[in-house]
């Protein structure tokens, strides 16, 4: 049976009742839209491995749509060799940045290409904040983040990125963005070569790095830092009643 549970985050930020959608049994999914129904949800979020075809058939077929594709990049960090050029300071962010971020975030993600965004059926303001929170959170709530990281040039914060740990031996990204008149010039790289440091002076064994299927450069960059593609995943969306 596949595990249907009511998001609370998404539920409050949005205004209606999401709920999330877990793998399982593919003749379960009826059932489990049924319960939708019954509790009034009106957004269903199933993000599910490229690899279960019969999955996402019988989520099409029950009127869910592909919003997104997403990869899993890891490097193993025991055999990692990291440059040591950097172009520009990376530095741990200040609680104080939070808002900060929040706000770099919001214009970063303006033209995203994530599932919410991708929806034509949720408020794009919305959607940019669903990423200014995240940054925001990984500043200031406990336990949200376990690293976070800002680039300066010329004194100005021009990207950030965070991570978790996970499963006590692996570094996972959070959020991360470059602001755009600083693309292309090696900020996001620095970033990532910082964090790559840090996870191996605590000791970890891999990072992850999850980039959509279209962000083509960050594809590049993972293939130029050694990381390996591991999976990739679907995220569909069935919208019940009145639209948002």
């Amino acid at each position: 049976m596949p595990l249907l549970r009511v998001h609370d985050w998404d539920t409050n930020h949005f205004g209606f009742k999401v709920a999330r959608l877990s793998e399982g049994d593919p003749e379960a999914i009826g059932e489990a839209m049924d319960t939708c129904l019954k509790e009034r949800v009106r957004l269903v979020i199933s993000r599910i491995s490229t690899d279960n075809i019969r999955f996402a058939q019988e989520l099409e077929r029950l009127g869910f749509q592909i919003m997104d594709t997403v990869t899993r990049y890891r490097l193993n960090l025991s055999n990692a060799t990291v440059p040591m050029t950097r172009i520009v300071t990376i530095r741990p962010c200040l609680v104080s940045e939070a808002e900060l971020l929040a706000s770099m975030a919001r214009s970063i993600y303006v033209n995203h290409m994530g599932h919410f965004h991708n929806d034509p059926k949720i408020n794009r303001s919305k959607c940019n904040e669903v990423y200014a929170a995240m940054i925001r959170n990984s500043c200031i709530q406990q336990g949200y983040a376990d690293l976070v990281l800002v680039a300066e040039t010329e004194g100005q914060i021009v990207g950030f990125h965070s991570h978790r740990v996970e499963e006590e031996d692996g570094l996972a990204g959070i959020v991360s963005g470059v602001i755009p008149k600083a693309q292309g010039k090696g900020v996001g790289r620095d970033l990532i070569l910082a964090s790559i440091d840090w996870a191996k002076a605590q000791g970890l064994k891999w990072i992850e790095e999850y980039p959509h299927i279209n962000n083509y450069r960050m594809h590049n960059l993972m293939t130029n830092l050694q990381f390996r593609m591991q999976s990739s995943s679907y995220t569909f969306h069935k919208w019940f009643e009145k639209e948002a």
